[in-house]
């Protein structure tokens, strides 16, 4: 399920159609998408379900949060793809079964000034995650000259190194 809207501006965005939260977006009500989800039932087979993503899915996090509660009435697997860079992510953390999460930098200055993020948010919804124990999985989208090379290697492995020490998990791919 595709939401619009998002607060990055990563030049790289490979659905750049989602960025923007216009006035001409087609709008849907929670019911309606719920009855949405439910037509297409038969399709989740071992274990399938719904992925919201986007854009960016937080940023329409109570909207979300209540097709969650509605979906687990049903016993509808659910999924978000992030960049888990808004301090509303941390309302879907405990909410949904599975989380893919894009961690574009670990340099602080770069992912400011080239998508707007503020790593410290990123890192401290990843952490929740993990320590909820739940599935996460962490995604590196390698960009040329913005992400790649040896010291931005060795950031992307201290922080993972972190993670895992703090979370004590081993389910964090």
């Amino acid at each position: 399920l595709f939401r619009s809207g998002c607060n990055m501006f990563c030049p790289w965005c490979s659905n750049p159609e989602g960025l923007k939260k216009t006035d001409n977006s087609q709008k849907h009500t929670t019911n309606e998408i719920f009855n949405e989800i439910l037509s297409c039932r038969t399709m989740f087979f071992d274990g399938g379900g719904v992925t919201f993503t986007g854009g960016e899915v937080s940023l329409q996090a109570e909207a979300v949060l209540t097709l969650f509660k509605m979906l687990k009435k049903e016993n509808i697997t659910t999924c978000i793809e992030t960049n888990a860079s808004l301090k509303d992510t941390e309302k879907l953390i405990d909410a949904v079964d599975y989380m893919i999460a894009d961690f574009k930098s670990p340099n602080k200055e770069i992912l400011k000034s080239v998508t707007g993020a503020d790593i410290e948010i990123i890192k401290e919804n990843l952490l929740k995650r993990a320590l909820s124990q739940k599935y996460l999985l962490i995604r590196i989208p390698l960009i040329n000259t913005f992400n790649t090379g040896e010291e931005n290697a060795r950031e992307f492995a201290s922080f993972f190194k972190e993670l895992h020490d703090k979370s004590g998990s081993n389910e964090i791919y």
